[in-house]
C-alpha cells in the first residue's frame, strides 16, 4: 500500500479480518445466532473499515450481526447482558483503545455472562479471553525500527508504502472454552473446528506467514487448515 503524502507505517490489521473474527467465532461457537462490535466510536479505527467483510460473513452463516458502540467503562456490562438475555449471543471485541484499556473488565463480564467473545490481540487471550485473531505486533516492531533508520538518513517517508500484517496469530484459551462448554468445538491441537482441546490453558494454534494480498481472502476452514499444516502448527 502507498503512503500518504508524508505519513507511512505499519498495519496490524486489514478489512478482511473482521469477517474472518466472525467466522472463527461462528465456528467455536456454533450455536451463535447473533453478534455485537463492541467498540468507542471516539478511540478505534472506523467501523466501516471492517463492515463488508463482517456483513458478508454475517450472511453467509445466518447471523444478525450489529453495532453496539460505547462511549464509559460503565455501558459495557449492559451491551454483554443483553447478549445473554437470549440463547445465541457472540460478541466481537473491535480493535480499540477503549477496549484495550478496558481488557480485564471485558473479559471478565463476557465470563460472568457466558458470551463467547474473540479478540483483536493475543494478550486477551492471555489474559482470560476465549479467542484472539490478529496480527503480530512483535513482527511489526523490527520493522518499524528499520523505517525510523531509513528516514534518520533521509529516505522520505512517502517514498516508504505503508505496510500491512504478513503474519496473523489465532490464539484459544482452552480453560475459557472449557467453562462456556465450548470445547467439543476444538479439536486435539486446538483448532475451533472438531473435538478434544489439548489440555493446557492456550495454544498459539496458527502463526502463518501471508501473503498481504491473500490476508483478505482467507474463508473457511479448508483454507486456513491448508495454511496451518503448511507452516507446521
Amino acid at each position: 500500500m502507498s503512503s500518504l503524502a508524508n505519513v507511512t507505517g505499519f498495519a496490524v490489521d486489514e478489512p478482511g479480518m473482521g469477517g474472518k473474527r466472525l467466522e472463527l467465532l461462528r465456528q467455536i461457537a456454533p450455536g451463535m445466532m447473533r453478534v455485537a462490535l463492541l467498540f468507542n466510536p471516539a478511540t478505534t479505527v472506523p467501523v466501516k473499515f471492517y463492515m463488508s467483510s463482517i456483513e458478508a460473513a454475517a450472511s453467509s452463516f445466518a447471523i444478525q450481526a450489529s453495532t453496539a458502540p460505547d462511549t464509559a467503562k460503565d455501558e459495557i456490562e449492559g451491551v454483554i447482558a443483553a447478549l445473554a438475555d437470549n440463547r445465541g449471543g457472540g460478541l466481537i471485541v473491535m480493535p480499540d483503545l477503549f477496549n484495550t484499556v478496558n481488557r480485564d473488565l471485558i473479559i471478565a463480564l463476557a465470563a460472568r455472562y457466558h458470551v463467547p467473545a474473540i479478540y483483536f490481540f493475543r494478550a486477551f487471550a492471555d489474559a482470560g479471553g476465549l479467542i484472539s485473531y490478529g496480527g503480530d505486533f512483535a513482527e511489526q516492531y523490527p520493522k518499524a525500527a528499520g523505517y525510523i533508520d531509513r528516514i534518520l538518513k533521509g529516505e522520505k517517508p512517502a517514498d516508504l508504502p505503508i505496510q500491512m500484517p504478513t503474519k496473523v496469530a489465532l490464539v484459544i484459551n482452552l480453560k475459557t472454552a472449557k467453562a462456556l462448554g465450548l470445547c467439543g468445538s476444538i479439536n486435539d491441537r486446538g483448532r475451533p473446528w472438531a473435538s478434544k482441546p489439548l489440555p493446557i490453558d492456550y495454544e498459539q494454534c496458527c502463526s502463518d506467514q501471508l501473503n498481504p494480498q491473500h490476508i483478505a481472502t482467507l474463508r473457511g476452514n479448508a483454507a486456513l487448515r491448508s495454511l496451518s499444516e503448511r507452516s507446521g502448527h
